[in-house]
This record gives C-alpha cells, structure tokens and sequence, in this order.
C-alpha cells in the first residue's frame, strides 16, 4: 500500500511499523508493506538449525553485493542476485524455498522479486511464534535531528536520520501482536489475515 493512510492508523512507536523498501535488483522497485519484523539475526536458536549461514548470505546479497561469496558458498542465491526486477520465475522460488526450509519451517514461496518475496497464506504464529520481534521508535526528543516527511503524522526514518532511530528486540511475536497487525490492516479495509515475506537489502 502506498498512501498515506498507514500514518494515520499505525502506533507512533512500537512493533507495528511501515517499510518503504527499495527492491528488484537493477530495475529498482519500492514495495510497502505494514506489520512486524522478525530479524533472522536476532533468532539464531529458533530456527531448526543456526541461522549463521542465511545471515550471511543475504547480507553477502545486499548492496554491491558478494558474488564471488556467493558463487563460492550458496549458489542458489547466487542466481538470485543483481536481477533486472522481473518476478522470480516458478523454479526460482523453488530454490529458494528449498534453502530457506534447511533452516526454518516456513510455509511454501507465494511469489516475489529480488529482496522480496511472500509466502503462501498462513497463520504467521504456526512458523515464528515466539520469535523477537523488533520495536522501533525515536531517541529523546532533545537529540532528534529532523523528520523527512515533517507535515505527515507519525515517525519516519531514513538514511538521514537514521541516527534518531531506536531499536529493541525484547519482544516477540504472539498471538496478541498479530491481532494488533490484523487491526491495522481493517481500518485501511483489508480483511485478509497477516501473512509472511521476506526482505533483504537491495543489491543495488
């Protein structure tokens, strides 16, 4: 959803949050999306083995990318990378599907594109329940330096007040969390359940 309407109806603070996300390889591509994040990095022991090796790849897949990493170690990902932001072909997810279930219980690849792709419908707290969740918010009022999008409601963060940001991992996913999610997603008239993707930075 690209409106406005998310800041109106989001938590000033919290673990409900926006992400204007840059996406698609090469071509790039600005999907947005609203609900919780769910680091892979702050949950190494929940998944159904460590989580060391994902993280490193996709971060070997983010910015001027690793190739040669990734040539080396995860060939998979390898052919996922630096893409000219077409959809991810059947087979594609396919791959991708196999690898990320190595790792975590993950319902099956819906579709997507390079940085970020969906999962089939599902019921989030059947895969991640209990995981950390990350809480975003801002530092004290006093050390905050300026709002990118200052007429608009709410807190926005980019590169140039990334500084501003406050982070926190202390909470998880559960039950009451995703009912929070799915009452954002009525005020702005969807009905669908939450769902899962999965993000990573751009290659470009």
């Amino acid at each position: 959803m690209t409106d406005h309407r998310l800041d109106e109806v989001l938590p000033a603070e919290g673990p409900i949050v926006s992400v204007f996300q840059q996406a698609g390889g090469n071509c790039m591509r600005y999907p947005h999306l609203a609900g919780s994040l769910v680091r892979l990095a702050a949950n190494d022991g929940n998944g159904v083995r460590p989580l060391g090796d994902p993280v490193r790849a996709f971060r070997a897949m983010a910015e001027d990318p690793d190739l040669r990493l990734l040539a080396a170690e995860f060939p998979v990902l390898r052919a996922l990378v630096c893409t000219a932001g077409d959809p991810y072909t059947p087979a594609q997810l396919r791959r991708l599907d196999a690898y990320l279930r190595r790792y975590v219980d993950l319902p099956p690849l819906a579709g997507g594109i390079e940085a970020c792709v969906r999962f089939a419908p599902c019921d989030p707290l059947a895969h991640l329940g209990g995981w950390q969740v990350l809480s975003c918010g801002a530092v004290e009022a006093g050390r905050r330096r300026w709002q990118p999008y200052p007429t608009l409601p709410g807190l926005h963060f980019e590169q140039g007040n990334i500084k501003d940001l406050a982070l926190d991992e202390s909470g998880v996913l559960d039950e009451d969390l995703v009912g929070r999610i799915a009452d954002v997603g009525r005020l702005l008239g969807l009905h669908a359940p939450p769902g899962l993707f999965l993000m990573w930075e751009n290659a470009d």
